[in-house]
């Protein structure tokens, strides 16, 4: 059970001038003022930009020619295919990396040009560009490596490429180090001033075939691509501002289109309408997952095949293969996580936390690391044994550089790499011990409290039940996608009265009767993942205030407003200066 935030933090009060910037504003288009505020503090304060954030059409993408070395890549790349040189694209076995080595091969498909593809294992390449796959494509007469998130850092590889013969294209998004390989093209968004240095591989992936496009024949539509653009970006949990916002929100309509056998395969094991309007939610917990699941328990390329599948025959089987493994990534999930609680227990002053058994699944231990780092509020790194190294993955916390901590511990580690929040790492057993001690100082010493304290939950606003419509409904949906930079709303209730509450998905989720008296209205609530946590068991009759978002819910063709629960604040919590709300800024609309 996680612990919980135990307050609410609002904006401030807006002042009277900008009281009425609002009320203009949400005049001049159309939308309600409750929104029209939520948008003014996030930036967007006028109504050109309310507009274009509300309809952010492909009009609006910055000109290929503004990303550095795109134009210099798609040439050389037309340049090779023109003289028939063999081409393969090289990607990577998350979601990010599947989407983009499919669109490549779609791309080149439906041009009806030669390519072939390589996403290494997990389990025996690893990430990035490995030199004996790469003498195994030359064997073939391969003379063209593209990459697609990935080569950014793969000096040596790229160097034996090109001994080899190949002419290499690196299309990547990761941070660069100090020198960059020698390929004879890179595109990278983090090289150089460009548009979005946010965008994820799949995004490049799509700016390179887009200018592609102009230099071969038959020139195509590029926006049946923005289905794969738009899943890989939000399961890379990128930024979804500037061009990641319009790429996935224009990608989410053709994902509702579903055009793609593939994608209508596995709409259907999600339980998903095939015409239903698919949004970041249903992206990140219910299709994203599903792909990832191939690569992490074994290999990519039945991911790639569904998503390549030309018939719904074809897709149907591998759909159901990726729900299976999905399935099972699920339990072995929660028996990692289960095993990691129980370990914490015993050592619960440690702020850096590390777990190891030797029989832990390597291709889950990242999500697992996710789940206890929900749970602790710690930076955790979690660890199996693989060819005689302690191999893992850790996540860490806003505020702790996980790689600097991980620096801090470099003579003890055989390897490691990542990001601030999420790291990769190997070493001997034998200094196993030794990394647990360095790495809670690391930690520690990076804490301005100990242990770490999870920050107060930020809500967007008060919101009475009464003020739950379809209209404001449709306009909080037409703020997707959600995610990192555009989060979804969060409101607070007025004091609630519990009328009911009971368990559900064998006791993992707890559903709530709630009355709102003043505005006399009762809503259902769902706490997903809280059955267990003791601040969401309260009794019928309590009065409480929660921090949730609203949802329209179809059950049994009825349509209806259900909460989602974020947390639950006691009424003698919820009183306290932290809840308390001001009076409200803006009327009742």
């Amino acid at each position: 059970m996680p612990p919980s935030s135990d307050h609410c933090k609002l904006p401030p009060q807006f002042s009277p001038a900008d009281i009425r910037r609002v009320k203009t504003l949400a005049h001049q288009v159309g939308l309600t003022e409750i929104i029209t505020s939520i948008l003014f503090r996030r930036g967007i304060r006028d109504a050109d930009a309310l507009k274009r954030f509300l309809d952010p059409g492909l009009r609006h993408l910055s000109p290929l020619e503004a990303w550095p070395g795109l134009i210099e890549a798609a040439t050389l790349l037309a340049q090779c295919v023109q003289r028939k040189d063999p081409v393969v694209v090289w990607g990577d076995y998350d979601v990010d990396g599947v989407t983009a080595t499919t669109l490549v091969m779609d791309f080149f498909q439906r041009k009806h040009y030669p390519i072939t593809s390589f996403i290494p294992s997990r389990f025996q390449e690893g990430y990035g560009l490995d030199q004996q796959a790469i003498d195994q494509l030359a064997d073939t007469g391969i003379k063209v490596l593209v990459t697609v998130d990935c080569g950014i850092n793969d000096h040596q590889a790229i160097e034996h490429a090109i001994s080899r013969g190949m002419t290499v294209i690196v299309t990547d998004h990761h941070l660069p180090g100090s020198t960059l390989p020698p390929a004879q093209a890179l595109v990278n968004p983090k090289l150089g001033t460009c548009p979005s240095p946010d965008l994820a591989g799949v995004g490049m992936a799509f700016l390179l075939m887009a200018a592609l496009n102009r230099l071969l024949p038959p020139r195509l539509d590029m926006r049946p691509f923005l289905d794969l653009v738009a899943l890989g970006t939000i399961a890379d949990v990128v930024p979804l501002t500037g061009e990641n916002r319009i790429l996935v929100k224009n990608g989410l309509l053709v994902l509702k289109a579903g055009t793609r056998p593939g994608i209508t395969g596995l709409k259907k094991v999600c339980s998903l309408p095939a015409d239903a309007a698919i949004g970041s939610g249903s992206v990140g917990f219910s299709l994203a997952p599903r792909i990832n699941a191939a690569g992490r328990l074994a290999t990519a390329d039945t991911a790639l095949d569904l998503l390549m599948a030309d018939q719904l025959e074809t897709a149907a089987p591998l759909a159901n293969k990726l729900n299976r493994l999905n399935a099972q990534r699920k339990t072995i999930e929660q028996e990692i996580v289960e095993q990691a609680i129980h370990t914490f227990a015993t050592h619960p002053d440690h702020v850096g936390l590390i777990f190891h058994e030797p029989d832990w699944h390597q291709g889950v231990l990242g999500i697992a690391a996710s789940r206890m780092v929900e749970h602790t509020y710690r930076p955790t790194i979690l660890l199996t044994t693989h060819n005689g190294l302690l191999k893992g993955s850790g996540r860490s916390i806003p505020g702790i550089h996980l790689v600097d901590c991980l620096n801090d511990c470099k003579e003890l580690l055989h390897s490691f790499g990542g990001h601030p929040m999420a790291a990769g790492l190997t070493l001997i057993p034998d200094n196993l011990a030794a990394l647990c001690t360095c790495f809670n100082a690391a930690v520690a010493a990076r804490c301005q409290e100990i242990p770490p304290q999870r920050p107060p939950l930020k809500g967007d606003a008060e919101l009475s039940f009464d003020r739950i419509t379809p209209v404001l409904l449709a306009e909080l949906e037409s703020l997707q996608p959600f995610g990192p930079a555009n989060p979804r709303p969060v409101f607070l209730s007025p004091p609630v009265t519990i009328q009911s509450v009971k368990s559900f998905g064998r006791n993992k989720h707890l559903a709530f009767q709630l009355r709102d008296e003043t505005a006399s209205i009762t809503l259902r609530a769902l706490a997903w993942r809280q059955g267990d946590n003791p601040r969401f068991q309260q009794p019928k009759g309590a009065t409480i205030r929660i921090a949730f978002t609203p949802y329209q819910s179809i059950y049994q063709g009825l349509v209806g407003i259900e909460l989602t629960i974020k947390e639950i604040f006691p009424l003698e919590a919820a009183s306290g200066s932290s809840t308390q709300m001001p009076p409200s800024p803006l009327p009742s609309t």
